[in-house]
């Protein structure tokens, strides 16, 4: 909201001055005080309140008036008794007359009331936007007989397009549409089943996550969270893990799965600038290796997929290159043990940075699914995507304690483990 406040400059006052044909002239008063001020939206054809404040240097008296003067590009029309509030309003008999053509207020002094000089005489009046944009007014002037002009600079009467395509509406039903935006004019909605701010700029929407404020720091030594066993992974023909990672290190990726022992695992792990995907089952055996991590130490969005034998990685919403070995397992293994984040199980291999908003899935994640989850690189609401796990890092329990609430349909909260904290550095 703009807020326009503008100080009229002041002139000489003076009495008479004798002259050689015997006439005075009367020097012109001025206003010793005086501002006009707006706490102005900007908003097309939205009403906005005006401040005046005046103190004359001689007392303007009843059936005398002031006039401000230039206030064009309102879209309120001629009203011969515009509303004049205000803590004085009746020093005005409360209205004034507007004439929108010259953006002209003349303020008369009722019966039996004036503008004294050892007070400040306040008034409010309304008058609404331009229907178009504009820069606005710039200069006005305020003027009464026998006072000199005085001009007013600021910013009045500014127009700026505000574009909604609905005020509340659905993610789907608001990212459907193309609105005409006017040149270095954006559209805003909000997403009333995701709480996140869609801005549109005319060619593209962008989403502004409104409701990731918390990720997990490890330390990469001992630091990790322990969900429990997951009986709904377990026997699985199907699975996949997402996660966000902003490593301390670069070109290091994250820990996190099932891996009681070597023979029994469904984990993403980094070893020594390799990132592994595993998936066996005893004696069946596959695993996934790629080294396409990012090398710096900016959030980045790992997922590994598993699909009845075949087995992906994503990083940041692609698919990576990589290279698969051994016998292919139908099922995930049904030996019991605990899903970490941050810790590879079995091997001890720890996690250094943050982790942010983990996932774990009994179902198959399509291509679409993961560049979803991904969402140009800001979290989102996934619930449509029915994760068996989903810790949110701290969100759902304010950045405080030990918990990790588990948001997932499998009811698995986490612990934190060996004293990793929170944060509020997010993707």
């Amino acid at each position: 909201m703009g807020y326009s406040s503008i100080a009229i400059g002041l002139g000489l006052g003076g009495g008479k001055s004798a002259t050689s044909n015997g006439r005075s002239n009367v020097a012109k008063e001025t206003f010793t005080t005086a501002t006009l001020s707006t706490t102005d939206s900007y908003a097309l054809s939205v009403n906005d309140t005006y401040t005046l404040t005046v103190r004359p240097s001689a007392v303007i008296g009843a059936g005398d008036s002031i006039s401000i003067v230039g206030l064009t590009g309102s879209t309120t029309s001629d009203n011969g008794s515009l509303t004049v509030a205000g803590t004085n309003a009746a020093v005005f008999g409360s209205s004034g007359a507007w004439t929108q053509s010259s953006g002209t207020l003349v303020l008369t002094v009722a019966n039996g009331q004036s503008i004294p000089t050892g007070s400040d005489t306040v008034i409010t009046f309304v008058l609404a936007n331009p229907s178009s944009v504009t820069g606005g007014v710039s200069s006005v002037t305020l003027t009464s007989i026998g006072f000199s002009t005085s001009s007013l600079t600021g910013t009045f009467l500014k127009g700026v397009a505000t574009y909604n395509v609905t005020t509340r509406d659905t993610e789907a039903n608001i990212l459907v549409t193309t609105p005409s935006n006017p040149s270095g004019e954006v559209t805003n909605a909000y997403g009333t089943d995701t709480n996140d701010l869609y801005v549109y700029d005319g060619s593209a929407w962008y989403i502004y996550n409104n409701y990731n404020n918390y990720s997990v720091s490890f330390d990469g030594t001992d630091d990790y969270v322990d969900c429990g066993v997951i009986s709904g992974l377990q026997g699985s023909s199907n699975g996949a893990i997402s996660v966000w990672i902003k490593p301390d290190t670069a070109g290091h990726a994250p820990n996190i799965g099932y891996r009681p022992t070597a023979d029994h695992q469904f984990v993403l792990t980094f070893v020594a600038g390799t990132l592994y995907f595993g998936v066996r089952n005893g004696s069946q055996t596959n695993i996934y290796t790629t080294t396409a991590m990012p090398n710096d130490t900016n959030w980045h969005h790992y997922v590994a997929t598993f699909s009845s034998g075949t087995v992906k990685i994503y990083i940041d919403g692609s698919e990576v290159s990589g290279t698969q070995t051994g016998t292919n397992p139908s099922t995930i293994s049904s030996t019991s043990g605990s899903f970490f984040i941050g810790r590879n199980g079995a091997d001890n291999k720890y996690t250094d940075g943050l982790l942010d908003e983990a996932s774990l899935f009994n179902t198959a994640l399509s291509a679409s699914d993961v560049t979803d989850i991904y969402n140009g690189g800001v979290p989102k609401d996934i619930s449509s995507l029915n994760p068996l796990g989903w810790w949110r890092m701290g969100d759902n329990n304010g950045g405080v304690g030990t918990t990790i609430t588990d948001q997932g349909s499998g009811g698995n909260n986490g612990t934190l483990t060996n004293g990793p904290t929170f944060s509020t550095n997010v993707p």
